[in-house]
């Protein structure tokens, strides 16, 4: 179990830092223009996912696990995520393309004209994640990594074939990325196939029972998404428009994408053991005592992280950049420090969500995605820009607090 867990860990630690990365290596290769660009499309790329249900993929791993050892079972539950996933992915792809057609809400018509070529890939991001979650619900840890790993080599390295091969670095980026995901998937489908023998285009619903079950979760989930993660990926969107400036607005996506590469080593953590959590749903007191251990394992030695990152950050961002985004050298050490308490959230969040606590989910999420919103308006109307991630490191540390109490009150009570 050990060596699975350090497999799964290593393996999504890595495949994440491939695409941190590669985010890094674009934003090198492109101009600050066409970053900010980037930055937008994919901030409204996220917010698109979310109305496709993209957080249902982790219903998929939670009842996966629970009935892991019945193959025909868990090739249902697979049948019924997609089912929903497809549904609201299409749903999803018809609304936005008739509120950019009719409303051109977009300031920036660069970015809104490129997510017009790029949305039909969210059908294709949500059911290869699916196909993912499948596999990590039947506790299949290596093929699991092997598929993160995996998706996140070919798109990484076609993105950047792209952007030299091309003349426009730009057209480059977003060719890439389209030609990527659909390799990606077509792989994963045939991995699923050979594994299993599951195909992708099966739909029956012979289990009226987990089907209501998921229907009830994809709606629990939904909701958590709207109030929280769409409510946290309106932050670059709103900077984009109150400033108008793809300058800032590609400094701002680059703090982001630091912050969340940061989260990592907890997001490593949570996602090898969510298999674990999962299973011990019923057995709130030793689930809540791997809580503590977890936290006491993973804090200290991510602070030590976070010091040494504190110490090098300027030496790293010029080595990375030159003397572009000069910006982040003046936000990057409140990131870091922002990012110790980000752990906390995560190790936390991951275990109510694989326990299939939706509400609890939805609690805190929406009060933390707002809490953030709010605390990055007001500090944008009376500070200068470079003061956000001061409002990142007061959300944090609520949110760690706030998550712990929640945590407590649902394992203890």
């Amino acid at each position: 179990m050990i060596q699975d867990i350090l497999t799964r860990m290593s393996g999504i630690f890595f495949s994440r830092l491939l695409t941190f990365i590669t985010s890094l290596l674009v934003a090198r290769m492109l101009s600050e223009e066409d970053w900010g660009h980037i930055g937008l499309i994919m901030s409204y790329f996220s917010l698109l996912l979310v109305f496709s249900g993209n957080m249902f993929t982790r219903a998929i791993v939670t009842y996966t696990a629970q009935v892991k050892d019945d193959i025909a079972s868990t090739g249902k539950i697979l049948f019924m995520g997609n089912r929903l996933n497809i549904v609201a992915s299409l749903i999803t792809i018809i609304l936005g393309y008739s509120i950019l057609l009719l409303f051109n809400p977009i300031s920036d018509k660069i970015a809104e004209k490129t997510l017009m070529i790029i949305m039909p890939c969210i059908l294709i991001v949500i059911v290869s994640q699916n196909i993912i979650s499948y596999f990590q619900g039947r506790g299949d840890l290596k093929y699991v990594t092997m598929l993160e790993l995996f998706r996140s080599i070919v798109i990484s390295s076609i993105v950047i074939i792209s952007i030299n091969i091309f003349s426009e670095p730009f057209h480059g980026w977003i060719s890439g990325r389209i030609i990527g995901l659909i390799i990606v998937l077509v792989l994963f489908m045939v991995i699923l196939w050979i594994k299993f023998r599951i195909h992708f285009f099966h739909w029956s619903v012979d289990n009226a029972e987990i089907y209501a079950k998921m229907k009830k979760y994809f709606l629990w989930a939904f909701i958590s998404a709207l109030f929280s993660v769409a409510v946290r990926s309106l932050d670059v969107i709103i900077i984009s428009e109150f400033y108008h400036d793809n300058t800032l607005t590609g400094i701002f996506k680059l703090s982001i994408i630091f912050f969340t590469a940061f989260g990592l080593f907890g997001q490593s953590i949570t996602s090898a053991l969510y298999h674990r959590f999962a299973q011990l749903e019923s057995k709130t007191d030793m689930l809540y005592r791997l809580s503590l251990k977890i936290k006491l394992f993973s804090i200290p030695i991510y602070s030590v992280i976070a010091i040494i990152l504190l110490v090098l950050s300027d030496d790293l961002l010029s080595i990375l950049f030159n003397d572009k985004y000069y910006l982040l050298h003046e936000v990057i050490k409140v990131i870091i420090v922002a990012s110790i308490f980000q752990i906390y959230i995560f190790i936390n969040g991951g275990i109510w969500s694989a326990i299939g606590d939706m509400k609890l989910n939805t609690q805190f999420f929406t009060v933390y995605s707002i809490t953030y919103i709010i605390f990055l308006i007001v500090t944008m109307i009376n500070f200068e820009f470079v003061m956000f991630p001061y409002a990142i490191l007061a959300v944090t540390i609520f949110g760690a607090i706030y998550s712990e109490i929640l945590l407590r009150k649902r394992l203890l009570s």
